[in-house]
């Protein structure tokens, strides 16, 4: 009787045997790395090829695996025999799927070039190349390879040492985002600078033409308002009513602009020249007191203050600031007799004063505006005055190094606040 073969029989057979091959070849991959095999066979152009594993490339194993940098051994094809596990690490994969592969296969393409031209320098002199490599976790990763060749007997091989460029990189492109930011910067200081220069020349120069108009104004409307007084005096009984309405038309126009230039030309002065020293606060209140000593007696005012202390500031700037301050209290007034008080407390290295009234008050939505020169809140006829008297305020404390602001409520009162720096007492 003839015997059929068993087909299943023979697979399993054969897949049995698969089983067996994979396993050696997973042993011997992982005796390489323990260094127990002898050599390993590599097959090339030329055919088949043994890289025998000695005593000595034991010992060159051990030192590889414990430096800090990647380290492997390849064939002059390519071929990885041996690697650390610094680079297998660096790649994410076991030894067993990096030893007899092609270390092109964990290159980008477009640097297999490079790999290719490294190898081929290796045999002649040792040579480098910035290498990059890819793998799933690791699209570009940039490594720096040293090359030096092993000839016979115990090569032909291409040692390579390989240094992780990925942090230097990084480290060298937040330089290059670092030294760009501060060009830009420097730029922008620059731009500044300049800007402030200008501002400051064309300020100086604006102050010199305010100063100049100002000043040379005064003498032609002196004139015309002595002239205008002259045809009221001689010959307002030669006018009619009309006309004696116009020479007091002219005559009123003409002292409002003497007012206009007057105080045009204080705005100047006040940021002018300051001579800053040790000044009493008190004996410049006093001095301003003296000043309005007509407004208070008229109005009846009271103007009480605390000890006021000693600060660095320009003497007549700080009479002119206070005179303005107590001066703008008693001009707006209610229908009661202004009450002022001057105080000044320490703060921050600085004195902060308070000139408080109990005046008409003044809106929120104006505290900014009332600073601002020829500004004004009320008409002419209910409060006299051109508004330049809180700019002027503004411009000695800024000239100062200081800052002003107001806190107000309408029909509540107002307290003026300033700072100045402290003098020596």
């Amino acid at each position: 009787m003839t015997r059929r073969s068993d087909p299943t029989r023979n697979l399993e057979a054969q897949v049995q045997e698969l089983q067996a091959q994979l396993a050696e070849a997973q042993d011997a991959l992982e005796a390489i790395h323990r260094g127990q095999v002898d050599a390993i066979i590599v097959s090339g152009p030329d055919g088949e090829r043994i890289f025998s594993l000695t005593e000595t490339a034991s010992v060159y194993r051990r030192v590889v695996e414990t430096m800090s940098e990647s380290g492997l051994t390849v064939s002059p094809e390519g071929i990885i025999i041996f690697c650390n596990d610094r680079f297998a690490n660096l790649l994410g994969l076991p030894m067993t799927r990096i030893v007899a592969r092609p270390l092109a296969d964990f290159v980008a393409p477009s640097h297999r070039p490079a790999l290719a031209r490294l190898l081929q320098t290796a045999p002649t002199r040792p040579a480098s190349a910035r290498i990059l490599l890819e793998v799933p976790h690791h699209p570009g990763l940039p490594i720096h390879f040293w090359a030096n060749y092993l000839p016979p007997p115990d090569g032909p091989l291409v040692c390579l040492v390989g240094t992780d460029l990925s942090q230097l990189e990084m480290d060298q492109e937040t330089i290059l985002q670092l030294q760009e930011q501060r060009s830009a910067l420097q730029e922008s200081e620059n731009r500044a600078r300049q800007t402030a220069e200008d501002l400051a020349r064309s300020n100086r120069d604006l102050e010199q033409f305010a100063y100049v108009a100002s000043h040379d104004l005064q003498e032609p409307l002196r004139m015309v308002s002595g002239f205008m007084d002259l045809l009221e005096d001689r010959y307002a009984g030669q006018l009619d009513v009309r006309g004696r309405e116009y020479v007091h038309f002219a005559l009123e126009g003409a002292q409002r602009a003497q007012r206009l230039v007057a105080d045009l030309l204080q705005y100047s002065r006040a940021g002018r020249d300051e001579q800053l020293q040790t000044t009493d606060a008190q004996a410049a209140l006093a001095e301003a007191l003296a000043n309005l000593r007509t407004a208070i007696d008229e109005t009846g005012a009271t103007v009480t203050h605390d000890p006021l202390p000693v600060v660095q500031a320009d003497p007549t700037r700080l009479v002119q600031l206070l005179q303005n301050l107590i001066a703008n209290a008693i001009k707006f007034r209610r229908d009661e007799p202004p009450r002022v008080h001057v105080a000044a407390s320490a703060r921050d290295g600085q004195w902060l004063f308070a000139v408080q009234d109990n005046g008409i008050g003044i809106p929120p939505d104006q505290y900014e505006r009332i600073f601002l020169i020829f500004q004004r809140l009320h008409l002419r006829e209910t409060y006299p005055g051109t508004g330049v008297g809180l700019a002027i305020c503004k411009r000695i404390v800024e000239r100062h190094g200081g800052r002003i602001w107001v806190e107000s409520q309408p029909g509540q009162g107002t307290t003026f606040y300033f700072t100045l720096h402290r003098g020596e007492a």
